[in-house]
């Protein structure tokens, strides 16, 4: 059997960024801690918003999904549920009721796609 030293290289992106599992966890949670302080402090403003602004009525749950994959579209329903705090049966009906509300959009397969806010 023949050998190469030579490493494959593959289409797949790291998700990663070259980070060890340990190292992305820390930053997952360091994110998540942030993210829910913002949260906190922003959220009458934001449900406000979109009554007012948006003309809808949207639970908590769901505005912080749409919030999130606008800053990360290729986000994960793993890593909503562990941001948000929520199983992940829970984020699917989210996202299938914010699909119905035509809200987000998904683009691409579900390895490789991102979100799209259409709304």
């Amino acid at each position: 059997m023949i050998t190469s030293s030579k490493k494959v290289s593959s289409n797949i992106p790291d998700t990663n960024k070259g980070m060890r599992t340990n190292e992305s966890k820390k930053w997952g949670e360091k994110w998540g801690e942030k993210w829910g302080e913002r949260w906190e402090k922003l959220w009458p403003e934001i449900e406000s918003w979109w009554k007012e602004e948006i003309g809808l009525s949207l639970s908590n749950s769901e505005i912080k999904i749409v919030d999130m994959m606008a800053v990360i579209p290729d986000i994960s329903m793993i890593t909503l549920a562990e941001t948000i705090g929520i199983v992940e049966t829970a984020i699917g009906k989210n996202i299938r009721k914010l699909k119905e509300k035509e809200i987000i959009l998904r683009v691409g397969p579900a390895k490789g796609g991102y979100w799209k806010i259409i709304r």
